[in-house]
């Protein structure tokens, strides 16, 4: 199945924009792609449409196991001045601003801890070239267990991938995750590029 994104740049985000670089950007990201069957020995088994046709959800998992990988394909939509490099500004500034979103995912409920315990900037060689992005390491916990959850961030030109893994602390996750990262977006971005 093939996923078509287009998204709407806010038309606040145009009128804040120099007249020049605002006439300079398109209006919509228009990008498709068909995702992986598998992945760094984890089989796709389930995926959505986002709301409003803003990206689409991908979960894989390895048969039997309790554990999956989320991934998030959306368009890499910058600040509105942005004229170049567009996907990794998206990048930084979404991996700076998850820090200030904590305590409204504790107010929730979603955790009853949480706190960004690493953040490291990643390049991923796949695809013949290296995907610039960030690799959070969040510890906490949730429903009075420990967690972690590994948040990885890439650009890929038009877009950004998330993959997200939470997962018992010490838990040999570290490799998989990091392999199933390069292989995902070594099938996904394989040929002339998005």
């Amino acid at each position: 199945m093939r996923f078509p994104l287009l998204a709407a740049f806010a038309v606040t985000a145009l009128l804040r924009a120099a007249p020049d670089a605002a006439a300079q950007r398109p209006d919509s990201v228009s990008f498709s792609f068909s995702p992986p069957v598998t992945a760094g020995g984890l089989a796709l088994v389930g995926q959505e449409m986002l709301e409003g046709g803003g990206g689409a959800h991908l979960r894989y998992q390895k048969s039997g196991d309790s554990d999956w990988i989320d991934v998030y394909v959306y368009p890499a939509l910058a600040d509105s001045g942005c004229t170049a490099g567009c996907d990794s500004v998206a990048v930084h500034r979404q991996s700076d601003d998850f820090a200030g979103l904590i305590p409204e995912l504790l107010q929730r409920g979603y955790y009853d801890s949480l706190r960004v315990a690493q953040d490291q900037r990643v390049g991923v060689a796949a695809a013949g070239r290296t995907f610039r992005g960030r690799h959070l390491v969040l510890k906490g916990g949730r429903e009075g267990r420990r967690i972690t959850s590994q948040f990885y961030l890439v650009g890929a030109g038009p877009v950004l991938v998330k993959f997200r893994l939470t997962h018992a602390p010490g838990a040999p996750v570290e490799a998989l995750l990091d392999r199933f990262v390069a292989d995902f977006l070594d099938a996904t971005f394989r040929g002339p590029g998005p």
